[in-house]
């Protein structure tokens, strides 16, 4: 059986999850779902469940390319299980998703253990499209596919060149074949770790790929971090093309940050808008004022998670209209901005 799974930005490539019943001589253990990737991107997953009228989402699960790991449901007696997948947050532009249309609870803070799929935003939480998996079977199996059909062993491949490539280094095409650029790429990073020039993508080797570019994405991009408080909310826009791309929303808690732009800062000028809301997920007033930081440019948006490429005709493509502050970061590759 195939899910087919499609990001709501429709930005993205058509990713896709395919479910299998797969005869085994020995049962899962009862409430488990195996995990396998076979796509470019270390992958953190979630899982949800339900059982009677009461639900469950859980998370994250970090599945390495290649490679399979045992799900994190919990509940024999459950009647329906969901999945979510996004890639890991080290690799720059858009994040590549796998969803359905079933929505729960995900936190982006961190692992979560969440009851209930209701009022996600006024918990303080974020609702995303969880994808239905078929458990009739005691041995059901999740594999997040890519478009180019790679095998798991031309995952592992594909994810060394994507993780050589955020590095720098010059491989080519994301592809999952050992070419001449990619194996003399790999062979100068082997080198300079430590590592045999055998240009084989090892577990530690991709494990040390990993760490390397997880330091790098760290130091580039806008970085939002919230100073009070308050859990607060924030939407991004910016320059694409010959008009703009909008994403939102980001929760961000009180005394934490979270990025907002995950690629090197290539343009001048970035839009964000923000507010802040009470335990309760009403607005923060203070002075007589709702807490919202933003300006006068507008911007496109809606209520719930959101990628939007117009800033023109909001209301007749049922969106809102909002003011956003421009955020001038000169010629900085790097941003932060405190909310305060």
């Amino acid at each position: 059986m195939k899910v087919r799974a499609l990001t709501l930005t429709l930005l993205l490539p058509v990713l896709m999850v395919s479910a299998f019943m797969t005869p085994s001589a020995q049962a899962q253990e009862a409430g488990k779902v195996k995990l396998c990737n076979e796509t470019s991107h270390f992958l953190n997953v979630a899982t949800a469940l339900r059982v009677g009228a009461a639900s469950k989402s859980q998370g994250w699960l970090q599945v390495m390319p290649g490679t399979c790991e045992t799900g994190l449901l919990a509940s024999a007696d459950m009647d329906e299980a969901f999945v979510y997948a996004q890639s890991d947050s080290i690799y720059s532009g858009s994040v590549q998703r796998f969803e359905g249309n079933e929505q729960f609870c995900i936190s982006f803070d961190g692992d979560f253990d969440i009851d209930g799929r209701r009022d996600c935003r006024e918990r303080g939480f974020a609702a995303v499209d969880f994808a239905l998996i078929d458990i009739s079977t005691a041995t059901p199996e999740v594999t997040f596919s890519d478009p180019l059909g790679f095998s798991r062993r031309q995952s592992k491949t594909a994810a060394a060149q994507r993780l050589l490539s955020e590095m720098g280094y010059d491989i080519g095409r994301i592809d999952g074949l050992s070419g001449r650029r990619t194996i003399a790429s790999l062979h100068d990073f082997q080198k300079a770790n430590g590592y045999p020039k055998s240009g084989n993508v090892t577990k530690a080797v991709l494990t040390e790929l990993y760490e390397q570019a997880s330091r790098k994405a760290g130091e580039r991009g806008l970085l939002l971090c919230n100073k009070t408080d308050d859990l607060i909310w924030a939407a991004v826009g910016r320059v694409k093309g010959d008009g703009f791309k909008t994403e939102g929303w980001l929760s961000i808690d009180s005394q934490k940050c979270r990025k907002g732009i995950n690629d090197e800062l290539a343009a001048r000028y970035y839009f964000v808008y923000a507010e802040a809301v009470d335990p309760a997920g009403n607005p923060v007033i203070r002075a007589g004022r709702r807490q919202v930081w933003n300006g006068t440019f507008e911007l496109c948006t809606k209520p719930t998670r959101f990628a939007i490429e117009t800033r023109n005709d909001c209301a007749s493509l049922g969106l809102d209209k909002t003011g956003f502050m421009k955020i001038d970061t000169g010629a900085e590759t790097s941003w932060i901005l405190n909310f305060e």
